[in-house]
C-alpha cells in the first residue's frame, strides 16, 4: 500500500501548454465571503488586496412575499463591487434562508443535534420544489439582464440546494423522524437542481455554474459529465492542512486541472478551524500553512471573512501569500515558484515504513473487517468511482494497525513530531496518503534520504515553521538538491532565490547553483530569517543533476521553512 507522489503529483506543476493563462482574466487570489449589508460591509477588506467577493444573498430577500420578486437591494449590491473594481461570485442561500410564507404550504422541519435547530423547509415536498426551481428561472432571468457592466465582473453562481451552502439538506436531525431525508435520495435532488439550473442559464451566458461536488469527492464525476465547462467548490483545500487522503486529494485536483487547465477554476472558504483552540495557538503559522497547501493543491480562489480576520489579527501576510501565486498553472508561463518545506510521515506508505520492519498496514486482527469494509464498498452501485477510493482510503485509516502506528510515530518524536487523533492539527505531525512538500515549480530530489522533517520550529506567533526541513547529516555531510521545470527557468535567465531559514546556533551552510556557492553563518538569533541571492546567468543542473542546493557546512544544524524563485526570462 505505497503511495508515490511521482508523475501524477508533478504533472500539474511541471506541465506545458500552447495556451497562455495570461488570457484568463485574473480572477483568482482572496475573495472575500458574506452577506453585504451595506456600504460599510467591505471595510473590514481595507487592508487585504482581495480579487473577487463571494457574495450571500438569502431567499427571503429576494422574494418576501409570494411571487413577488424583488432585485433592487442585489443590484446595488453588485453596483458596489463593481465600483470597488471587484469579481463576482452569487451565492442564493435557500432551506433555511427561505422566506417565512414558504411554510403556509410546505412542512416546517425542526433538527436537534446540529448547529441550526431550523426551521427548514421539507425539501421533497411538491410545493417547495415549484417554487424553489422558480427561484432559481427568476435568478437566471435576472443575471441575463444585467448591464454589460456588471456582467464583465460577474464570474459564477453557485447553487445553493440546502442547508448553506453545505452538502446536507439539514444541520443536525429532523425532530420528527418522516422528514428525514436518505443520502441518496438527497442526491438525487440535488442532481435534479443543478440541471434545473443549467436550463434556465442562457445558451450565451459567459458565467459559470459552480457546485459543491464534495470534501470527498461525491459529485465530481457528476459535475464533471453534466458541466464540462463550470466550477468546484473545493471545501478541503481551505479548510484543513495536512488532511488524510491529501495525495488523493491533489491528484484528483490535477486530473480535472490537466483536462481543463485554464477554464476550471475552483474556490474553497477558510472557515472553522480558525475558531479552534489549536488554530488560535498558532493563527498566522496556521493559516500561511493553509495557504501553501491551497495553493500546492491548485485551488485559484480563497475565501476569507471577518472572523477569519479578526483571528490573525489582521494580518495579511499569508493571503498576500496565496494571492501571490494564485492561479498560476504552468512553470514556463510564470516567473515565481516555491516551496515550502515539509515532512508528514505516511503511516501506510510501505516503501518508506516497510511492514518487514514497523508491521502490517492492517493488523491480522483486523484484516477481516477492513476485507468486509473495502467489499461494501466496491459493491455498492450508486457511489462514484472517485468516491470509493475516498471511502477505501478512510477504511485504512480507521483499521490502521495501532503497533505500527506506535512504532513510527515513536521514531520520530525525539525530533520534535507528536501524534493525536483528537482533532488537533496543530500536534499532529503524521498522516495516511500524504504528500510530500507543498511547491509550485520546484521540488526537491530524495527529499526523505537528504533531509530530516522539523515541526512548530520557533515561536507559535511566527507565519513560519509549522513545518520545516533539516540537514539528514552523515559523516559530517548534508545537501538538499532541487530542481526546476525545465521550462520554468531558462539557460542564461537571471533568477532570485530566497531562502528562509531559522537562525538558531553558529551553524554554517550553503547556497549552491549555477557554478556559484553563497556561504551563510547563523547568529543565533533564534528568528526566521530570510537570504536572498541574485544569479545573473543561470546554469540548470550544475548541482548532482539538480539545479541548485543547500548545503551543510559545518556545526550547527538548520531548518528550513520556504524557498521561493523569480525568473527574468
Amino acid at each position: 500500500m505505497r503511495y508515490n507522489i511521482c508523475l501524477l503529483l508533478l504533472l500539474f506543476f511541471f506541465f506545458g501548454r500552447s495556451q497562455t493563462q495570461n488570457d484568463i482574466p485574473p480572477i483568482w487570489g482572496t475573495w472575500g465571503l458574506g452577506y453585504i449589508k451595506n456600504n460599510n460591509s467591505l471595510n473590514v477588506y481595507n487592508n487585504y488586496n482581495i480579487t473577487g467577493f463571494h457574495m450571500y444573498v438569502s431567499w427571503d430577500l429576494l422574494e418576501p412575499t409570494k411571487g413577488n420578486f424583488k432585485f433592487d437591494e442585489l443590484d446595488q449590491q453588485f453596483d458596489l463591487l463593481v465600483k470597488k473594481n471587484l469579481f463576482i461570485g452569487l451565492q442564493v442561500l435557500v432551506g433555511p434562508n427561505a422566506p417565512a410564507w414558504i411554510y403556509n404550504d410546505v412542512p416546517k422541519v425542526m433538527t436537534t443535534g446540529g448547529n441550526m435547530s431550523g426551521p427548514y423547509p421539507y425539501y421533497l415536498d411538491p410545493q417547495y420544489k415549484q417554487r424553489y426551481y422558480l427561484l432559481l428561472k427568476k435568478v437566471a432571468e435576472h443575471i441575463e439582464g444585467l448591464s454589460d457592466e456588471v456582467k464583465k465582473k460577474f464570474v459564477y453562481w453557485q447553487i445553493s440546494e440546502g442547508s448553506t451552502g453545505d452538502e446536507d439538506p439539514y444541520k443536525g436531525t429532523p425532530d420528527n423522524p418522516k422528514y428525514e431525508i436518505d443520502y441518496y435520495t438527497w442526491q438525487d435532488f440535488k442532481h435534479a437542481a443543478w440541471d434545473s439550473a443549467e436550463s434556465y442559464r442562457d445558451n450565451q451566458a459567459l458565467y459559470r455554474l459552480q457546485f459543491n461536488s464534495g470534501n470527498f469527492a461525491q459529485e465530481i464525476q457528476y459535475i464533471d459529465a453534466h458541466f464540462p465547462q463550470d466550477q468546484h467548490k473545493n471545501g478541503m483545500l481551505s479548510h484543513w492542512y495536512s488532511f488524510d487522503g491529501e495525495l488523493l486529494y491533489y491528484v484528483r485536483q490535477y486530473r480535472d486541472l490537466l483536462t481543463r487547465p485554464l477554464s476550471l477554476r475552483t474556490r474553497g472558504e477558510v472557515q472553522d478551524n480558525f475558531n479552534t483552540t489549536w488554530w488560535m495557538e498558532a493563527p498566522v503559522k496556521n493559516s500561511f500553512t493553509l495557504a501553501c497547501s491551497a495553493l500546492s493543491g491548485g485551488l485559484d480562489m480563497l475565501d476569507v471573512a471577518g472572523g477569519y480576520i479578526s483571528s490573525v489579527s489582521n494580518d495579511t501576510r499569508p493571503t498576500d501569500f496565496f494571492q501571490k501565486y494564485a492561479g498560476l498553472r504552468f512553470g514556463a508561463q510564470s516567473n515565481i515558484g516555491f516551496i515550502a518545506l515539509r515532512d508528514v510521515p505516511d503511516l501506510a506508505d510501505t516503501g518508506r515504513f516497510p511492514e518487514a520492519t514497523y508491521g502490517d498496514v492492517i493488523a491480522q486482527s483486523s484484516r477481516k473487517a477492513f476485507n468486509n469494509r473495502i467489499d461494501a464498498i466496491e459493491s455498492n452501485p450508486k457511489d462514484s468511482s472517485m468516491y470509493k477510493y475516498w471511502q477505501k482510503m478512510k477504511a485504512v485509516v480507521k483499521y490502521l494497525n495501532p503497533a505500527r502506528v506506535t512504532k513510527i510515530t515513536g521514531e520520530f518524536k525525539a525530533a520534535g513530531a507528536e501524534y493525536n487523533t483528537d482533532g488537533d492539527d496543530y500536534h499532529n505531525d503524521f498522516g495516511v496518503n500524504m504528500t510530500k512538500n507543498y511547491a509550485m515549480f520546484i521540488r526537491q530530489l530524495d527529499e526523505d534520504e537528504t533531509s530530516i522533517g522539523g515541526w512548530r520550529v520557533g515561536k507559535d506567533s511566527a507565519i513560519y515553521g509549522r513545518y520545516a526541513r533539516l540537514f539528514k547529516i552523515k559523516n559530517g555531510k548534508a545537501e538538499m538538491r532541487f530542481r526546476f521545470n525545465e521550462n520554468f527557468a531558462p539557460a542564461g535567465s537571471a533568477i532570485e532565490l530566497t531562502v528562509t531559514y531559522f537562525d538558531k546556533g553558529t551553524g554554517k551552510w550553503s547556497i549552491n547553483g549555477s557554478n556559484k556557492k553563497v556561504a551563510v553563518t547563523n547568529t543565533n538569533t533564534n528568528e526566521w530569517i530570510q537570504k536572498t541571492i541574485g544569479v545573473n546567468n543561470y546554469v540548470p543542473n550544475t548541482v548532482s543533476e539538480a539545479d541548485f542546493s543547500l548545503r551543510y557546512e559545518d556545526g550547527d544544524n538548520t531548518a528550513f521553512a520556504l524557498i521561493e524563485v523569480s525568473v527574468t526570462k
